[in-house]
């Protein structure tokens, strides 16, 4: 028997007993684990070397080179704790195992949504086709009838005041000096 199989009690080495059936059915765990990603990058230096160590613990116990029981004794923890780090593994491991997608993840370090490069040549597509259209009206407008010839525009005088500091008021058929204007017909009465 391998030494994985032997366990010591004060006397020496017994072969360890089985408690239930040999598991051959290996099932996903009821409970998906969070984003990798964030969760490591969330992780202070010495969260992330001490993670490595149980790792590599664990990886010792699935390969049979170490017993559960050594696991728990090097890591300080009790054996249903190991256990229950090894099926976190388990489902982190199949967690990975998945197609991953494609490009970036919306995870918790994404770039601002005004620096995303998707996003810039999003708006600069529209910006152009807003720049043509523009364009497009304004060689429209250039072309109108109206835009060729600028219409004269109309005099405009100020009032002039008499002696007493009053404003001359004129009417529409009158010119400056108060007499009809040419071709206005004739001037209403005073």
């Amino acid at each position: 028997m391998s030494e994985a199989m032997l366990q010591t009690n004060g006397n020496g080495m017994v072969p360890r007993t089985r408690r239930g059936r040999k598991r051959l059915v290996f099932q996903p765990p009821r409970q998906v684990a969070r984003s990798v990603r964030s969760l490591w990058e969330g992780a202070s230096e010495e969260e992330r070397v001490k993670a490595h160590a149980t790792s590599v613990e664990i990886l010792s116990m699935w390969l049979g080179r170490k017993s559960r029981h050594q696991v728990a004794e090097a890591l300080s923890l009790p054996p249903l704790r190991v256990w229950q780090l090894s099926q976190q593994a388990l489902s982190g491991m199949l967690a990975g195992l998945l197609k991953q997608p494609r490009g970036r993840s919306q995870g918790a370090t994404m770039e601002s949504s005004e620096e995303d490069p998707r996003v810039l040549r999003k708006r600069i597509a529209e910006l152009l086709a807003e720049n043509r259209a523009l364009k497009e009206l304004l060689d429209v407008l250039k072309d109108l009838p109206s835009a060729r010839a600028p219409a004269p525009r109309p005099r405009t005088e100020k009032p002039k005041e008499d002696r007493r500091g009053r404003k001359e008021v004129r009417r529409g058929s009158e010119d400056a000096g108060g007499t009809d204007a040419r071709g206005a017909g004739e001037a209403p009465a005073r």
